[in-house]
């Protein structure tokens, strides 16, 4: 007991934040030795601290606000340049060693997740008060922004569910227009387009009716921003995809991003091993080989 007590004398007094934020490190280390991006530490629900009133996303060009609650609708698309003072390439180095990973590719896939949470910037020593100085480039020009951060139950109720880590819903963009779990498309140049947003049960009757009529010869599986579900509800749509790759070798194409992840990387791997399906896009933020449920 008494070396204990010496031991624990020497260590640092730390906030509640810090602690998390260290807890968090040593958690990561879990997916950092075996490649399990399911291995992260977060607050549960009713203990979830507060979130910065935007949604960002890491594009090439830098990391960009693609949403934000009023009164600040007016930052959507500004590049987020520095954090209380700090370039925003430091804020991320910060927070990687925080993040799980599958891959390379899930760093800036859940990266968004913990940049959002005031708690964590405050367990890394970035924030010291109540409110977020942000340094934002729109249009060229730099330009300053208070924050005050949102309850999570705020913050959700905002973003209609959606992940942090997820880009909007926008009726603008066609794959990300719609927050439908599974729709078809049936085109008229002899495509059909199925897109996919979480791994649940999909109705593919009449998808598997144009299939039998010969009313399509391409088949394009859009995968993109699904961070998955369950992988016990697939069977149904990649038996579909399967004997679609068939009977038209060569003319099934499946687009995935940095999002795809869990059960639909699990999906992925699937068709990759048993058709000759062509993958377009980013490299998957899921990994190709590990356990689920």
């Amino acid at each position: 007991t008494a070396a204990l007590d010496d031991y624990a004398a020497t260590l640092p007094s730390m906030t509640p934040e810090e602690a998390m934020v260290e807890f968090m490190r040593v958690w990561a280390h879990l997916s950092r030795e075996g490649r399990d991006g399911h291995q992260f530490a977060l607050p549960q629900a009713q203990h979830a601290g507060r979130m910065l009133p935007i949604r960002v996303y890491e594009f090439a060009e830098g990391l960009h606000v693609t949403a934000a609650m009023a009164p600040h609708e007016d930052l959507v698309g500004a590049r987020v340049t520095a954090v209380a003072g700090m370039p925003i390439s430091d804020v991320l180095a910060q927070l990687e060693p925080l993040v799980p990973r599958d891959g390379p590719a899930t760093v800036p896939s859940f990266r968004p997740i913990f940049f959002l949470r005031a708690d964590v910037l405050r367990g890394l020593g970035i924030l010291t008060g109540e409110t977020a100085a942000l340094e934002v480039e729109i249009d060229g020009e730099q330009r300053p922004v208070d924050l005050t951060p949102v309850t999570a139950d705020e913050f959700n109720d905002w973003s209609g569910g959606g992940g942090p880590h997820q880009l909007p819903i926008d009726p603008g963009v066609a794959y990300l227009a719609s927050t439908e779990p599974f729709s078809a498309e049936l085109r008229g140049d002899g495509v059909a387009y199925l897109r996919y947003r979480s791994v649940q049960n999909a109705d593919v009757r009449e998808v598997r009716r144009w299939m039998d009529a010969g009313e399509f010869d391409r088949l394009v599986l859009d995968l993109r921003q699904n961070p998955g579900g369950d992988n016990g509800t697939y069977g149904t749509l990649i038996r579909l995809v399967q004997d679609f790759a068939e009977l038209h070798p060569g003319s099934l194409s499946v687009l995935i991003d940095r999002v795809t992840f869990s059960a639909a990387s699990n999906l992925t791997t699937e068709i990759e091993r048993t058709t000759d399906a062509r993958f377009i896009g980013e490299p998957m933020g899921g990994g190709l080989n590990f356990w689920n449920d």
